[in-house]
C-alpha cells in the first residue's frame, strides 16, 4: 500500500500546472505523463481507419469497454449493453445506436479490489491521488472511440452535476451515468437527451 507521504510526493509531480504549451508542443516540467487511460480508444479509432481504407465499413470493434461502431444501415440499430456494476455476469441496461459512433465506459468495477469493505479502483482523482468516487460508471457516446474514451475518463473524475451540465452543453456527445442512490440495487441512472438512445433498464 502507498503511504500518505508517498502519495503526496507523487501528487507534486502531476497536474496540469506542471505542463506548458508552446508552439503547438506540449512540454512537461516535473510532470509524469501517463496516457494509458485513453490509449485503447486511440488504438481502436486507428483500427477503424485501417478498415475503412480497405473498404470495410460495417463493423464493431470492442476493446475492454471501448467500442468503435461503423454502420451504414440506419434502419437496423445495434443494441449496446451496460453490465451491472455490482452483479457479476448480469446486465444493468441497454440502448440502441443506428449510426457510426464511438462508445466508452469508465467505471469502478474494472481493475478494482475491495479492502476492509472499501472499493479501490484504478481511475484516480488528480487532486487526491485516490480513486475517484463521484460516480459508479459512465458510458459516453461520441463521434469516435478516441473521443468517447477521453470524455468518459474526464467526466468520471468530476462531480456528477458538473458532468451532467457538460454533456447537456455539448450536443455531439451523450452519456449514461450510474451513481449510488435509491434506485434498483441502490443505483440511480441518468441518461442525456441529446440524441434518442432509447435506454431500457434490464430487470
Amino acid at each position: 500500500r502507498t503511504t500518505s507521504d508517498e502519495l503526496n510526493s507523487l501528487l507534486q509531480q502531476s497536474g496540469s500546472e506542471q505542463l506548458t504549451y508552446n508552439d503547438a508542443m506540449l512540454e512537461r516540467n516535473k510532470a509524469l505523463l501517463d496516457f494509458s487511460d485513453v490509449i485503447r480508444g486511440i488504438a481502436i479509432t486507428r483500427a477503424k481507419s485501417i478498415l475503412h481504407k480497405n473498404g470495410i465499413f460495417n463493423f464493431l470493434i470492442n476493446g475492454h469497454g471501448k467500442i468503435e461502431f461503423s454502420w451504414q444501415y440506419t434502419d437496423t440499430p445495434a443494441d449496446i449493453f451496460i453490465r451491472h456494476p455490482r452483479k457479476n455476469g448480469k446486465l444493468y441496461g441497454r440502448f440502441s445506436v443506428n449510426t457510426s459512433c464511438g462508445i466508452a465506459t469508465v467505471s469502478d468495477y474494472y481493475d478494482f479490489a475491495v479492502i476492509d469493505s472499501k472499493r479501490f479502483h484504478a481511475v484516480l482523482d488528480k487532486d487526491t491521488g485516490l480513486p475517484a468516487n463521484h460516480m459508479i460508471a459512465i458510458t459516453v457516446v461520441a463521434g469516435s472511440a478516441e473521443e468517447a474514451d477521453f470524455m468518459a475518463n474526464y467526466l468520471f473524475r468530476i462531480p456528477v452535476l458538473e458532468a451532467k451540465k457538460f454533456v447537456t452543453r455539448n450536443p455531439h456527445i451523450d452519456a449514461v451515468i450510474l451513481t449510488h442512490g435509491e434506485g434498483a440495487d441502490g443505483i440511480n441512472h441518468w441518461v442525456s437527451s441529446n440524441r434518442d438512445l432509447d435506454f431500457i433498464l434490464i430487470d
